[in-house]
């Protein structure tokens, strides 16, 4: 049987709101030719909202020292979309989990697959924590955000190789990277939603989780729960410890030195072994570096 190389680059864009970040991404994008995209912290404007700046301050700004880049989805639709099938999850209307503003914004987090190599079987999207413009509300005795995810289906159109993909931008809380029983049920919303893509017909031999999932390996238990979800395996890996990677969180972030992960890639075991490279770059234009992988896949 015929192999093929499968590539991934996933990042959390902060809000596209450094400068020359399209150029950063466009670049990395042009010179790896990956077969997916996937970013989280995207904003996609609508209606009315296509008539705003192309930058504005939050409300709650937060920890963020620039304003949000709102209309980032169609900037990025403009990059890549002769080469890439576009798509877009929703987690609220409004600029981020702590503010709602009703400007016609959505905030979310986007994929893309290149159009010449891989075909979609199956795509979907759906709430992997609480519901559609769940703000967090831990200050008030409440839950963190509500988070939606993207999973896929893929088929190479040469090989018929099948991959199932997710996309996830897990929540933040108030209390830190510390486990909380919403975690675990975030966790199990994850695989449930990965297993939506596959079926009898399609039982997709390779799976991988993408994303910025706001876990560290050393003082939190979440990852190991999420590494053993029925959807990956008992045996699957996440690809940061197989491949030694300690550091996702680049310089622009505040507390790098003592917050320095957030971001993984975790991969059934059939996956994980064919694994080429995982690595973190961390001189991206973003507070979360880019995570970039390859497989070699039958």
């Amino acid at each position: 049987m015929m192999s093929v190389y499968f590539t991934v680059i996933s990042q959390n864009t902060e809000a596209a709101c450094r400068p020359g970040f399209y150029e950063y991404l466009s670049s990395k994008v042009n010179f790896y030719q990956p077969d997916v995209i996937a970013l989280q912290e995207v904003h996609l404007t609508y209606g009315q909202g296509m008539n705003l700046p192309e930058r504005i301050m939050p409300v709650d700004p937060g920890k963020r020292i620039y304003p949000i880049e709102v209309h980032q989805f169609h900037k990025l639709k403009r990059l890549f979309k002769e080469a890439y099938f576009c798509y877009f999850a929703p987690h609220m209307g409004g600029l981020h989990d702590y503010d709602p503003t009703p400007l016609n914004v959505l905030y979310g987090q986007a994929l893309f697959l290149k159009r010449t190599t891989w075909r979609m079987l199956t795509y979907n999207t759906n709430f992997i924590f609480g519901q559609f413009d769940q703000l967090n509300t831990e200050k008030i005795g409440g839950t963190p955000a509500g988070k939606a995810a993207q999973s896929a289906l893929l088929e190479h159109v040469e090989t018929g190789s099948q991959v199932a993909i997710i996309n996830v931008h897990g929540f933040t809380s108030q209390q830190g990277k510390v486990d909380i029983p919403h975690r675990f049920v975030q966790n199990v919303g994850i695989s449930n939603h990965l297993s939506q893509v596959i079926s009898k017909t399609h039982p997709a031999p390779y799976k991988l989780l993408v994303g910025d999932l706001n876990y560290r390996s050393d003082k939190m238990t979440a990852l190991e729960h999420l590494r053993t979800q029925p959807v990956f395996g008992r045996d699957s890996e996440v690809l940061n410890e197989r491949f030694g990677v300690t550091q996702t969180r680049t310089a622009f972030y505040r507390d790098w030195q003592t917050e320095p992960q957030a971001d993984y890639m975790v991969a059934c075991s059939k996956m994980a072994e064919r694994a080429v490279y995982f690595k973190a770059e961390l001189d991206a234009l973003s507070d979360h570096a880019l995570l970039r992988a390859r497989f070699w896949l039958d």
